[in-house]
């Protein structure tokens, strides 16, 4: 198995099955009590990769596929958990859901009962209240672009909207967002060569 170069994907006949392979490692290896992935210890990371070597010819001394496999696992461990979370809001009532596991965790009642105390419990509540306020504050690109527009009363440029989006109290969010806006600037402020408009 590799890694195409740039594109950061695996290329290989076996690309899904392996992606695939990776999902069934993480829900069968990962505690289900690690409620966040930094919660995850590296040494079931290094299982994960045991298990999937076992399978594919996999060099975790390239860092392209290295950061594919963790990329993948943080996906499957964010997905299996959201999975949960639904399932278990499709019952009105906690015990009913608790009595109900999904497909993935029949047979790990404790495991079950875990996450179903962990989305009744207040801190969840609280926590599930707050990201909810904020994805409804929440604006694509095209939006702030367009609201932003409205105000000037002119057209707002990328750039314009970059650093619009990405200072707060007069200063960038971090440095990474600064550099990123000066690079822009300077690109912009470089002449277009004929021909390629």
């Amino acid at each position: 198995m590799t890694i195409a170069p740039g594109a950061e994907k695996p290329i290989s006949p076996h690309a899904v099955r392996f992606s695939q392979a990776i999902g069934v490692c993480v829900r069968k290896t990962f505690p289900v009590r690690c409620l966040k992935w930094t919660d995850v210890g590296r040494e079931y990371i290094k299982v994960v990769k045991g298990d999937l070597q076992r399978f594919f010819m996999l060099d975790f001394n390239d860092q392209a596929m290295n950061r594919f496999v963790e990329h993948q696992m943080l996906t499957t461990f964010k997905e299996f958990r959201a999975d949960c979370h639904k399932h278990f809001k499709k019952y009105s009532d906690p015990e009913e859901a608790r009595a109900n596991p999904p497909n993935a965790l029949v047979g790990r009642d404790e495991d079950w009962h875990f996450l179903c105390d962990h989305y009744i419990s207040r801190a969840f509540q609280e926590q599930s209240r707050t990201n909810k306020a904020a994805r409804q504050k929440s604006k694509s690109f095209l939006q702030r672009q367009y609201e932003l527009a409205e105000r000037r009363g002119q057209p707002v440029d990328r750039v314009e909207l970059f650093q619009e989006t990405h200072v707060r109290a007069g200063t960038f969010v971090s440095q990474a967002a600064e550099d990123a806006h000066n690079q822009m600037l300077e690109l912009q402020s470089q002449p277009i060569p004929e021909g390629s408009q």
